[in-house]
């Protein structure tokens, strides 16, 4: 995870709201372990419903196995670049 967060943060256009949309693919607004899952087998890594879990639990504030916005871009700020964008645009 690490390696993708360091990776990610230096592409042009990152964004962690986008980077957050990529992983909540059906606008449930939260990212959950099947959503990030499948975000990992789009790109090969193929991991076990307990690494997974594992990845949520680390990240996870409130406890409650899922990944908010709030959570999600938190931890992004202790991986990336300060000057990345965090915000997530008003609708």
């Amino acid at each position: 995870m690490n390696h993708f967060t360091r990776e990610i943060s230096f592409q042009p256009d990152y964004s962690a709201y986008a980077s957050y949309r990529t992983i909540d693919r059906h606008e449930e607004g939260s990212i959950n372990v099947a959503n990030l899952q499948d975000f990992f087998r789009q790109f090969g890594t193929y991991l076990v419903e307990q690494e997974v879990f594992a990845i949520i639990r680390r990240i996870d504030t409130d406890g409650d196995a899922r990944l908010s916005f709030e959570e999600f871009a938190d931890f992004f700020k202790t991986q990336v670049n300060e000057n990345t964008e965090l915000i997530k645009p008003k609708t």
